[in-house]
């Protein structure tokens, strides 16, 4: 009725003591421990999105491995490893529920972004519009126009955090694949 999904109270607790075995000290794991353990902290990501951004570091602890490396070697793990995994600690302890019910209708206002590596990016909302040209030296190679198309979408999205209630939906049109 609440259109909430949730980990089972048994696989959660399974998941949380798979977590707390590499916070063991001194306790040193295997590329298959940390494939594993991957797979269950993925699988948790689709009740618990945000986690996706706490599997960083076990993803690096699994990429140390080097492919031709014997299959019984294994690695300490890192501090930061370990606050990651502390952070999934406390969020198996009382995971919130995810809502499935679909998300609003858009509210029916034009939103458009555009960026242009010779110029800069252009917003349009409504008729309201605003533009930010680029200095010569903003882009590179780390700044490129996937960069500045994401920025247009950042601002256009923050001028919509200002001027509209929170949990209000849009749709931002945009020429790009970004």
């Amino acid at each position: 009725a609440e259109r909430q999904v949730s980990l089972p109270e048994k696989k959660r607790f399974k998941y949380y003591t798979r977590v707390a075995t590499w916070l063991s000290p001194c306790s040193k794991f295997s590329l298959k421990d940390a494939q594993a353990l991957l797979g269950t902290l993925n699988h948790c990501c689709l009740v618990i999105p945000l986690g996706r951004a706490h599997l960083y570091h076990l993803q690096r602890f699994a990429k140390a491995f080097h492919p031709s490396s014997s299959p019984f070697l294994k690695h300490k793990v890192s501090s930061t490893l370990q606050s990651e995994l502390r952070w999934w600690l406390t969020t198996l302890s009382s995971p919130p529920p995810r809502s499935i019910a679909s998300p609003p209708v858009p509210l029916p206002v034009p939103i458009f972004v555009y960026a242009s590596t010779s110029w800069g990016i252009g917003i349009l909302i409504s008729n309201n519009w605003a533009a930010f040209q680029f200095r010569p030296t903003f882009l590179s190679p780390l700044r490129n126009i996937g960069f500045a198309e994401m920025l247009a979408v950042e601002f256009a999205v923050n001028i919509l955090i200002a001027q509209f209630p929170s949990h209000s939906h849009f749709l931002i049109y945009s020429d790009n694949q970004g």
